[in-house]
């Protein structure tokens, strides 16, 4: 592989990877919410069960994007 190719390479990996950490502080974000939205007693039972679902669902994408990340060797 050139350096050219080896530079490019390195620079799709890069903005690879900071596109899947926008997406995962976005999820983030969203599962916080929705976990306000849960815990606030205030909110219609419909809403909060609305929230608790769309929680478990980001919790499964940021544990699919976990498990991924760990068969590629990168682990916190």
């Amino acid at each position: 592989m050139t350096p050219l190719e080896e530079a490019i390479k390195n620079a799709t990996n890069f903005t690879v990877s900071l596109a899947v950490s926008a997406v995962i502080i976005d999820l983030l974000v969203r599962g916080d919410q929705a976990k306000e939205i849960v815990l606030d007693r205030s909110n219609s039972l419909e809403l909060r069960a609305r929230a608790m679902h769309e929680a478990r669902q980001i919790n499964q994408m940021l544990s699919a994007v976990a498990q991924d990340s760990a068969e590629q060797g990168i682990t916190c």
